[in-house]
Formats: structure tokens, C-alpha cells, sequence
């Protein structure tokens, strides 16, 4: 007869084997959850308009992929891929002095993380309400964001959306 220490050490290993089996899928997710919280935070710094945290967050040589042009006044057809850093900078020199809200929601709906490499995508939703305006304008589209990972952390490398045009006219350009 079996007593109950043996019983526990002969049952002990199946247990710890058991438990790491289950915990797998968890521990497998956070990469792609940390990736996430990068994407999460991004949009959380642009709506808080703090550029300097936004910026932080993308990598050096960062794209935004171009589909279209999203205002009345831009180039019908803009180059595939336009500098990321860039464009965040001008798009709050313009729209942050014009508007008293600028708040974006990206609620994360599938992540991959595969070793240094990973995807988010988002459905977003931005609520403009610009100075003298009466009604916000509010915008729905998907994105995507590739990430890559660095030592310091998960970088976005590029933004592609699908992002219809708007009625803001973009004099200039």
C-alpha cells in the first residue's frame, strides 16, 4: 500500500505538467497582449495630445500606408507610404489648434505576436469637435499596426486604415 506522501509525490509531476498546460495560452498572449497595450496607448497619447509620448511609442523610419487621400485639397493619389513620425506631427499642428476635442478609441480586436513581429488591429472611432462647430464629426474605420520589437519594448513600423475621406479641406496641398 501506497501511503499518502508517495501517493502526492507520484501524482506531483502530472499536476505541475497539467498546470503549465493550461496556463500555455495565456502565457503565449502576452507578447501580443504588451503589443496591444502599445497600440492602446498610442491613441490614449494623441487623444491627451501629448505628442511627445505618442512619438515615443513609434519606430525610427515608422510609415503610415496611404490608401487615398483623406481630405478635399490633398493629392488624389499620395505615395504608398508617407514618413509616420511626420504625419502625426502635422496632423497635430493642424488639427490640434482647431479643435477643442480630439479623441481617438481603438478597440483591439486581434493581436498576433510571432517572435519580434507583431500585428494589431483595431476598430477606431475619432470624435473631432472643432472651435465653432456646433456638431463633432465622428469617424469609424479598422487599422492595422505592424509592430516590431526592440530592447526598449514593442515599437509601431507602420499604420495602414481604411479610413474614408472627410470634408475638411486641407488648403495647400
Amino acid at each position: 500500500a501506497m501511503n499518502t506522501a508517495n501517493r502526492l509525490f507520484a501524482v506531483l509531476p502530472g499536476l505541475v505538467i497539467a498546470s503549465l498546460l493550461a496556463a500555455w495560452p495565456a502565457l503565449a498572449d502576452e507578447p501580443a497582449d504588451t503589443a496591444a497595450a502599445v497600440v492602446t496607448s498610442f491613441n490614449a497619447a494623441i487623444t491627451a495630445r501629448d505628442m511627445d509620448a505618442a512619438m515615443e511609442l513609434l519606430a525610427d523610419g515608422s510609415v503610415q500606408f496611404q490608401l487615398r487621400a483623406v481630405h478635399p485639397g490633398m493629392s488624389d493619389t499620395p505615395p504608398l507610404t508617407a514618413d509616420l513620425t511626420g504625419t502625426w506631427k502635422t496632423v497635430a499642428a493642424i488639427l490640434f489648434p482647431m479643435s477643442d476635442v480630439y479623441e481617438r478609441t481603438a478597440s483591439v480586436t486581434q493581436t498576433t505576436a510571432i517572435g519580434e513581429v507583431a500585428t494589431v488591429w483595431t476598430d477606431t472611432t475619432t470624435v473631432t469637435r472643432r472651435k465653432g462647430k456646433a456638431e463633432p464629426m465622428e469617424l469609424n474605420f479598422s487599422e492595422v499596426y505592424l509592430l516590431i520589437k526592440k530592447p526598449a519594448g514593442w515599437k509601431i513600423a507602420g499604420v495602414a486604415d481604411n479610413r474614408q475621406p472627410d470634408t475638411i479641406r486641407v488648403a495647400g496641398r
